[in-house]
């Protein structure tokens, strides 16, 4: 295995790790849990799923596939995103999804 490949599979292989810590500690908290603020300084679990999706969109879908970057990054952390969890894993689970794919289709060229 050439070390592109390796460097690949470590990459597929940490992100993979990360969904799904995500996805384990979401799954054990409710609706009202993912959107608890311990006070108007601080971020809900809500604010930073969206936070995580917005960096995958601006890094990845713009920076690496050429999309247009329509990140508003101080909106990310507006006390008003509220999501249900199951918003919330679908967030999780399509963005690292985009995530898994793009590293799958980087060419040596691409780096």
């Amino acid at each position: 295995m050439d070390v592109n490949q390796i460097i690949i599979n470590n990459l597929l292989a940490k992100f993979e790790q990360i969904k799904s810590r995500m996805l384990s500690v979401i799954n054990q908290l409710s609706d009202e849990d993912i959107n608890w603020r311990p006070n108007g300084e601080s971020n809900s679990i809500s604010n930073l799923v969206i936070h995580i999706a917005g960096n995958i969109h601006q890094r990845i879908e713009s920076g690496i596939c050429g999309l247009s970057d329509k990140r508003n990054r101080d909106e990310e952390f507006n006390s008003n995103n509220v999501l249900s969890k199951k918003e919330a894993v679908e967030i999780i689970e399509n963005n690292f999804k985009i995530l898994d794919e793009t590293i799958k289709n980087l060419s040596y060229e691409d780096y």
